[in-house]
């Protein structure tokens, strides 16, 4: 999550303030899209349902 750029939820800032979740660590989105970007195209999570796992 990168809080100084807004790209978190309000949930999760909630619950870090309210000591629920101590281990959350700021500012490793770029690390994790690096990491996603190595499994392949990026895609809608609606398209990778419909095409993967649906019957």
């Amino acid at each position: 999550m990168q809080r100084g750029l807004g790209l978190y939820c309000g949930d999760i800032e909630a619950r870090v303030e309210g000591g629920e979740l101590g281990e959350v660590v700021w500012g490793n989105h770029d690390a994790v899209d690096q990491a996603l970007g190595a499994l392949g195209e990026a895609r809608a999570l609606t398209e990778w349902f419909e095409r993967d796992i649906a019957p």
